[in-house]
């Protein structure tokens, strides 16, 4: 799979899906959300890290957040409204692009918020050894919390993510001082939080919350 996929379909809207980095674990590259977001009424920009890199390299063709940050901000400005969607790793590159390209709105499940080497102890958070592995040779967008305050940043961001998992809790706490971000714990201690809220026939209505201008076909 292309590292950037633009599944043109002739819709007003357009999501962005940031894949987590579960699947690479399995050998797969799939296109995240795609059996979901091909139910709705919009157009999908796919995109991939397959450097599990939490995107901060940008991806294969964009290869820093600046280029890859400029082609989402141009394909979007198409479109009448947007909206970018993660997990996990996804979860946090859908916070972090949406500060750069002002998408709508964001729904961003069970996301990392703060990865700095020098702070992840205060979490006590080392479920990535990763990110010690994968060519990330600066801090600097490891912390979302900074970014998050900038004066043109209007997106509206959704957290949604395991209340009793005291990672993803810490996480999502972390940037819960912004006032573009509102937090939805949810009634369980996995991480996959996505996954839950699919077997709980809850993930459609998820989305439909965040994303209004969104309709079933």
């Amino acid at each position: 799979m292309d590292t950037v996929y633009h599944d043109k379909r002739g819709y007003e809207n357009i999501i962005v899906t940031f894949s987590s980095g579960v699947n690479r674990f399995l050998g797969e590259t799939p296109k995240e959300f795609s059996k979901t977001m091909t139910k709705y009424n919009c157009d999908v920009l796919y995109i991939y890290d397959d450097l599990l890199s939490w995107y901060v390299n940008g991806v294969k063709g964009y290869e820093s957040v600046k280029l890859l940050s400029e082609h989402i901000t141009t394909i979007i400005s198409g479109y009448k409204n947007s909206g970018f969607l993660g997990s996990s790793m996804g979860g946090y590159a859908a916070i972090l692009y949406s500060i750069f390209c002002n998408p709508n709105k964001c729904l961003s499940f069970c996301p990392q918020t703060l990865l700095q080497h020098k702070k992840r102890d205060l979490f006590n958070d080392f479920r990535f050894p990763i990110l010690e592995k994968n060519g990330i040779m600066s801090d600097y967008y490891l912390d979302l919390k900074p970014f998050l305050f900038k004066n043109d940043f209007n997106t509206i961001i959704s957290i949604i993510y395991s209340g009793d998992n005291k990672f993803d809790l810490k996480h999502a706490e972390w940037v819960s001082s912004s006032d573009n971000i509102t937090l939805y714990p949810q009634d369980s201690d996995l991480h996959n939080i996505c996954g839950v809220l699919k077997h709980r026939g809850q993930l459609y209505s998820a989305i439909e919350n965040t994303f209004n201008f969104l309709s079933i076909n």
